[in-house]
């Protein structure tokens, strides 16, 4: 697979029409009905999977273009990258096995899209004019092709008359008029190009390509009337693109065109131009500090802080202070600023600093309740971090006392009761948490305070204390939010009534987290708990809880959406790979929005996944639909599990497992939760590719394996998860006992569970999990667990028991 020379490869050939994946991979079915859907509850609370798959979505039938079996040679050429005798195999297959009327305006459409990602602009015009000739889901797709193509090649008024037949109901009306703008400002029509260009913007303070619109209105606000009072206007135009996007690689291009201005304007009193003191003529901060209004530097700070250029925005940030001098601590820009670098600063793990910038935050801040609030409850975070926490609980407090009803109350008395907690004031923790449910009725925290206290309670082996708050941990009004670790206050709660001697009891609840956290990481504990005390009952609980999931297809019942044209436009669009495009029509539906109707979010997993995007389609019920989680990958609901719990780059990673000696199952589960199979991942520590492997890490597992490595061979599949299989199976063996402590080491380095099991080795493994000292490392460690347990359910022969088999201690 090669999905990012691809993707860079439309970038650079069509514009507006690139996608964020490429050629689909599935394999070749039946046709699907025009407008057919996947599942998830409805907000009448029913599953939106079909008691009889007679109508609705049959995902069965979706397939894509280029999974025809007459097109199997473009497909293989189209994946190498071969766009050009990709399309030169396309029309050859026309003649040879000439498709049927429908399938052939899809042909026609992608042989447009592979000669115009071969750099053939007038050849990529005539198959889009063709395809865009025929009333169906592609024409105004087609037609934006051939406007782009025909643009490319000079023939102006032609590409406008196929971008204005673009209608507004399709999500690339916005696309459409660029390209008209963009036509009219060759024609010198600079008038209606910016009225166009204006409208645009309007929708949203960045809406996509505003980079490039935004320096366009500055072209032609200078190249049509180049007069004082425009050439200013076209400078703050490009001052803006300095100041709203400084990674940009379009800085450069906006710094030139600023200075083109401004060299018209004798004295601007509305903008400042920037000139390069730095060594080869590079930008300082005080030259933004001089150039820039105290708003603009703000905003810039931010900027580079949203792109993780910590440094940079550090930098920016003191010269931003520096510039404002005593006006920093007298205005609101001032106070932002300063919670902007406490933020910063906790970033680059400066901690200490961190707190002491967020304790001028709260001098400044006062008369700023929004601002306020967040300087005292990420300064309180940053304090405590610092091991001030007598201080944090200072600023958790007034979190309390000030901000009652704000999100982050609860929050901060979890956080101020552990601050206690380190203090040695175990009484005091306990008061804290115990008045939650009281003090946060409404409070999404409550059920988590609840659990911190039973987790005391077990930890000293208290079990009959533990059992009531557990019971008020489950039952609590405000339920967590699903996941795959859903049912931890119901599991605990049965382990602690097995403890207190009342075994029957405790094994009818084992058995109810069985049957209702489908292979969640809690449901994984009470099945090792059941089977220690009778293997047969826990197997029979599990058969079971199998056999009552439905069997027949994966079909969603009828909706709605699933009959308009956008929703055929999507659809039409992932059979020819567009990815980006049809996620554009599905977010013009509502289906990207929270209170989507499920039955369309599954519809769209499911075509995402058949058309061989599993990073999107994954991401469906991973965030936005989480019905699966109540039933077993059996029956018609093992379709939608495999879409949660895909398989890409599988040659690759079969063979590196098998290599390496772990389980694939395993390798599948680290690359799920490190990158969401995203091969071009970079984190903020510097952790890049499928399995987040640092620049140190994989240097030294590259040089034992013997193969190079460097920032961009990481981003490879067959690099990245080669080393990361191998530092897996390394960490395993550290852990020979209990491999599954690979996983925290994973995460937090193999020295810290070493540590942790040296101060607790005789620790139950339920509970030493739960007190691993990093939050990160503690939830990360149960999402790989249940992501192991559900690929090797799915696909491992040897199944559940055999891979995941969780041990009783943690050492052993």
């Amino acid at each position: 697979m090669r999905l990012p020379l691809a993707c860079a490869a439309i970038a650079a050939a069509m514009g507006f029409m690139a996608s964020s994946g490429c050629m689909s991979r599935g394999p070749r079915s039946v046709a699907a009905p025009a407008y057919q859907p996947p599942p998830s509850l409805d907000t009448e609370g029913r599953s939106p999977v079909a008691d009889e798959p007679t109508t609705g979505f049959d995902v069965s039938g979706f397939a894509s273009t280029l999974d025809d079996k007459a097109l199997a040679k473009v497909k293989v050429l189209a994946l190498g990258t071969d766009y050009a005798n990709a399309a030169k195999a396309l029309e050859i297959a026309f003649v040879a096995t000439p498709p049927s009327e429908e399938d052939a305006v899809r042909w026609r459409y992608q042989l447009g899209r592979l000669r115009a990602l071969a750099g053939d602009a007038a050849g990529a015009a005539l198959a889009f004019e063709e395809a865009a000739k025929v009333e169906g889901p592609l024409a105004a797709y087609a037609h934006l092709g051939a406007a782009q193509g025909l643009l490319r090649t000079g023939k102006v008024d032609a590409s406008l008359v196929h971008a204005r037949a673009v209608p507004e109901d399709c999500a690339a009306y916005g696309a459409s008029q660029l390209l008209v703008a963009e036509a009219l400002q060759q024609k010198r029509d600079f008038d209606g190009a910016m009225e166009i260009w204006r409208d645009y913007l309007a929708e949203s303070r960045h809406p996509p390509r505003w980079i490039e619109v935004v320096l366009r209105m500055a072209d032609a606000t200078l190249e049509s009337r180049p007069e004082e009072a425009r050439a200013e206007a076209a400078a703050i135009l490009a001052r803006r693109v300095v100041v709203e996007a400084p990674t940009s690689s379009a800085v450069v291009r906006a710094l030139d065109l600023e200075r083109r201005a401004l060299a018209l304007v004798p004295e601007s009193r509305r903008i400042r131009a920037v000139v390069a003191r730095g060594k080869n003529d590079t930008y300082l901060p005080t030259d933004w500090a001089r150039s820039l209004t105290f708003d603009e530097q703000f905003t810039r700070a931010a900027a580079l802080a949203d792109s993780q250029n910590y440094k940079d925005a550090e930098k920016a940030i003191d010269a931003l202070v520096a510039a404002m001098g005593s006006k920093a601590s007298t205005t609101e820009v001032g106070c932002r600023a300063q919670v902007l670098y406490g933020s910063v600063l906790s970033k680059l793990r400066e901690r200490q600093r961190a707190a002491d910038a967020y304790g001028l935050a709260v001098g400044r801040c006062a008369a700023y309740p929004d601002a306020m609030v967040d300087a005292l409850y990420f300064g309180g975070k940053a304090i405590a971090s610092a091991g001030r926490c007598d201080e944090a609980m200072g600023r958790f407090a007034r979190v309390e006392r000030d901000f009652h009803d704000h999100r982050f109350a609860d929050d901060a008395r979890l956080r101020g009761a552990e601050c206690a907690l380190e203090g040695g004031d175990e009484k005091r923790y306990q008061e804290m948490l115990a008045s939650m449910p009281v003090d946060y009725p409404e409070g999404d925290m409550v059920t988590e305070a609840l659990f911190r206290l039973a987790l005391r309670k077990m930890a000293r082996r208290e079990f009959a204390e533990a059992v009531p708050l557990l019971s008020a941990a489950r039952t609590f009004k405000v339920k967590e939010t699903p996941s795959s670790s859903g049912g931890r206050a119901d599991y605990f709660e049965a382990r602690a009534i097995i403890a207190t001697g009342d075994v029957a009891e405790g094994r009818r609840a084992l058995a109810r987290v069985i049957r209702d956290y489908p292979l969640s990481y809690y449901m994984l504990h009470a099945y090792a708990r059941l089977a220690e005390i009778d293997q047969i009952e826990a197997k029979a609980v599990l058969d079971e809880s199998l056999a009552r999931e439905p069997g027949s297809k994966f079909v969603i019942e009828d909706d709605e959406v699933f009959h308009g044209v956008g929703f055929a436009r999507a659809m039409e669009l992932l059979r020819q790979g567009e990815s980006d495009l049809a996620r554009r029509e599905l977010g013009k539906l509502g289906l990207l929005k929270d209170g989507a109707s499920s039955r369309g979010l599954w519809a769209a997993a499911a075509m995402y996944a058949r058309a061989g995007f599993p990073q999107i389609s994954h991401s469906f019920p991973r965030v936005r639909v989480f019905d699966w989680l109540s039933h077993y990958p059996a029956g018609r609901w093992r379709d939608a599990w495999e879409i949660a719990y895909p398989r890409p780059f599988s040659e690759v990673v079969e063979r590196e497992a098998k290599k390496n000696g772990i389980p694939a199952a395993l390798a599948y589960a680290v690359m799920r939760e490190e990158s969401a199979f995203d091969p071009e991942a970079v984190s903020p520590a510097r952790a890049f590719g499928l399995m987040q492997l640092i620049i140190p890490t994989a240097k030294r597992v590259a040089k034992d394996v013997g193969i190079a490595c460097d920032e961009t061979l990481l981003s490879r599949p067959e690099t990245n998860v080669a080393l990361g299989c191998r530092f897996l199976a390394d960490l395993r063996a550290r852990f020979p006992s209990n491999p599954h402590l690979a996983i925290p080491s994973y995460n937090a380095g193999p020295g810290a569970p070493i540590r942790w099991i040296a101060s607790r080795e005789s620790d139950d493994f339920d509970i030493w999990v739960e007190q691993i000292p990093f939050e990160e490392t503690r939830r990360y460690t149960k999402k790989v667990l249940a992501s192991f347990a559900a690929y090797s359910f799915l696909y491992d022969k040897n199944g559940l028991d055999a891979a995941v088999r969780l041990p009783r201690i943690a050492s052993q």
